[in-house]
C-alpha cells in the first residue's frame, strides 16, 4: 500500500497541525490584498491580487524544500486565479483552467509504486481545463468547464468512483454525473452538486468504527443523496457533508461524531458561504459574521472576534484561515487566536 509511504507527513500533520505551520510574524510596512486563501492540514497559502501566490508550513506542501514559518512565494505560476488545498498538497488553477499541483505527485506515485513528491509545482497530465479542484487525503478530482469531474490517484475506498479499488495515474472521468457546478473531496471521499441542486457522492470513511460513526455513502461508484436538494455549494470532512443550498441554508450528512448539532443560537441571516475540515467546521453569513464549530464542541458558535469576513478555509484539526473584506488574511495559531499574515519585510 502507497499509504504507509505517507509517514513522511504524518508527524509533522498529526502533532499540533500549526506547531510546524506557525504564522508570519507581524509586519509595519506591508499590507498585501488577497482574494483567496487555501488551508491544508499543516500549511496554508494566499493568493494576491497580483495573482501571486505565497504559502507557508511544512516543508514541500509549502512549495519550498524546507518549513517555513514566513510566507515564501511559489515559483513557476502565471496567471492564477483560484488555489486549493488538502492534507498533502495544493493546487492552483489559472485564466485557461490549467490546473498545477506541488505537495504529493499521485499521478507519479501511481505510477512508481512509491510516494512521490515535488516543491516545484507540476502540470497534471491528462486533464482538460478545469474550474475547481478537490483534494482528499490519497486523491484528487478536477471539475472541468463543461461540467464533467475527473479524480485520479490512490483509491481505497472508491473515491475515484470508477467502480473498483485500483488507483489510477491517469484522470478519469467519473461516470454518472451531468454538468456538475462544484466538487469536494473528503479524506477518502467525493460529492459533486449538478446544475439542478442535486448531490452525488463516493468512497466512504471509518468503516466498522461503530453506529453513527461513518460517511452515509458506501459506494465505488456515484450514488444520489436522498432528502438533499437545491444545493449551491459542497465541503467534505472526514466523514459527512455539508451542503449549502440556494436559500442561505446548511444541510450536513454523515457522521454525527463532527457534525454541527442544531441547536445553536439562530443568526437571521442566509449563509453565503462555508467550509469543514476533519475535525472543524465554519459558515460564513450575509454581512461577514464567521460562526464554528469543532470536534470537541460541535454547537457552531459565532467568533466575534472577525468582522466581515469574506471566505473562511478549514485544513485539519485546528487549521484554518478567514480572508475579510478588506482583502486581508487571519490564521489561527495553535494558542487559539488569530493572526493577521502579512509579507516578508523586503
Amino acid at each position: 500500500m502507497i499509504l504507509k509511504h505517507l509517514a513522511r507527513f504524518l508527524p509533522k500533520l498529526v502533532v499540533g497541525a500549526f506547531v510546524a505551520c506557525a504564522l508570519p510574524s507581524s509586519a509595519t510596512d506591508s499590507e498585501p490584498v488577497f482574494v483567496d486563501i487555501a488551508a491544508g492540514w499543516a500549511h496554508a497559502c494566499a493568493l494576491e491580487r497580483e495573482s501571486r501566490v505565497w504559502c507557508w508550513g511544512n516543508a514541500v506542501l509549502n512549495g519550498h524544500e524546507a518549513d517555513s514559518e514566513e510566507l515564501v512565494p511559489v515559483r513557476g505560476l502565471d496567471d492564477i486565479k483560484a488555489i486549493f488545498a488538502g492534507p498533502l498538497g495544493t493546487c492552483a488553477v489559472n485564466s485557461i483552467g490549467r490546473a498545477v499541483c506541488w505537495g504529493a505527485d499521485f499521478q507519479q506515485t501511481e505510477e512508481r509504486g512509491e510516494l512521490v513528491d515535488s516543491a516545484q509545482p507540476f502540470e497534471v497530465e491528462g486533464l482538460p481545463p478545469v474550474t475547481q479542484i478537490a483534494i482528499g487525503y490519497v486523491h484528487v478530482c478536477g471539475l472541468s468547464i463543461v461540467g464533467d469531474v475527473y479524480c485520479w490517484g490512490q483509491n481505497p475506498r472508491g473515491e475515484l468512483g470508477n467502480g473498483t479499488d485500483r488507483g489510477s495515474a491517469v484522470p478519469l472521468k467519473v461516470q454518472g454525473i451531468k454538468k456538475a457546478v462544484v466538487i469536494g473531496a473528503g479524506v477518502n471521499n467525493t460529492c459533486a452538486v449538478e446544475a439542478g441542486g442535486a448531490v452525488s457522492c463516493w468512497g466512504t470513511d471509518n468503516q466498522g468504527i461503530g453506529s453513527g460513526a461513518g460517511f452515509v455513502i458506501n459506494s465505488k461508484v456515484p450514488q444520489f443523496v436522498p432528502n438533499i436538494r437545491d444545493i449551491r455549494a459542497v465541503a467534505n470532512g472526514r466523514n459527512y457533508v455539508c451542503g449549502l443550498n440556494r436559500g442561505g441554508g446548511v444541510q450536513c450528512w454523515g457522521s454525527t461524531l463532527a457534525m454541527p448539532t442544531q441547536d445553536s443560537p439562530q443568526i437571521r441571516l442566509p449563509i453565503v458561504q462555508m467550509d469543514v475540515g476533519a475535525f472543524k467546521g465554519c459558515v460564513v453569513y450575509q454581512g461577514g459574521t464567521l460562526q464554528c464549530w469543532n470536534y470537541d464542541d460541535r454547537t457552531p458558535r459565532v467568533d466575534a472576534r472577525l468582522k466581515k469576513v469574506r471566505k473562511v478555509s478549514v485544513g485539519g484539526d485546528v487549521n484554518a484561515c478567514v480572508l475579510l473584506a478588506s482583502g486581508s488574511v487571519h490564521c489561527l495559531e495553535k494558542d487559539g487566536d488569530y493572526k493577521k499574515i502579512v509579507l516578508p519585510p523586503g
